[in-house]
């Protein structure tokens, strides 16, 4: 069964919070760094050690009086009892993560395709930073340095190609319902793909252009 908990303010910290009356303290802890984190209480684990031996009310209400880091680590948690003074203890938290490993040796200018990785799940904490959840979003990126077999994908590592270069040539097409028309232009810019740059039409005037492909840009009208 569900209540709502309202906890008095500690250093304009603490918030109002709902917890699962009766639970352990450990599920409480990973509610509230769940909630914090926007995560999945799944991929989070908690040790409170035994430091729990000096909490001896039978319901106790566990809140957090400061934010947890997203990476994990250590995290204070306040525990409120029926005579509303509060402990403190210390807990120990980890968050496991899915993440990308590169299963060949890879050169700069190597573009990246879905079979040179594997998925792995690790310890968030254990994990460099800007490693890749998702790499859908960079499929078709380059390799910018030389990169070794089961290294951690990282953004650090990509870069978009460049398929417009500037003071270029481009063909620059506009479309519209039932209609396409093509002329010609010069970029003002240099742009990867979906990246939005500035073209230079054979009149003279000057327009956004979304980059398609090589040397092809498009307008909306």
């Amino acid at each position: 069964m569900l209540r709502q908990i309202r906890m008095a303010p500690l250093l304009g910290l603490i918030v109002s919070c709902q917890v699962l009356a009766g639970s352990s303290l450990e599920t409480q802890v990973v509610q509230q760094i769940a909630h914090r984190l926007n995560l999945d209480e799944q991929s989070i684990g908690v040790s409170l050690g035994t430091q729990t031996e000096k909490i001896t009310c039978q319901r106790p209400v566990a809140f957090l009086p400061y934010p947890p880091n997203p990476r994990g680590g250590r995290v204070s948690v306040g525990v409120r009892c029926a005579d509303n003074r509060p402990d403190y203890i210390q807990a120990t938290y980890r968050i496991m993560t899915k993440h990308w490993v590169i299963n060949q040796d890879l050169s700069r200018g190597d573009v990246l395709k879905p079979h040179m990785l594997n998925p792995h799940t690790s310890e968030m904490a254990r994990l460099p930073r800007g490693f890749v959840t998702d790499p859908s979003a960079y499929w078709g990126q380059q390799i910018n340095r030389k990169v070794s077999k089961n290294t951690v994908l990282q953004e650090n590592q990509l870069e978009a190609i460049s398929l417009v270069e500037r003071q270029e040539k481009v063909t620059v097409e506009a479309k519209g319902k039932g209609f396409r028309i093509s002329r010609e232009g010069s970029s003002l810019e240099s742009g990867s793909l979906g990246q939005r740059i500035k073209i230079r039409l054979e009149g003279g005037s000057i327009v956004i252009a979304t980059v398609i492909a090589r040397q092809r840009v498009e307008i909306d009208l």
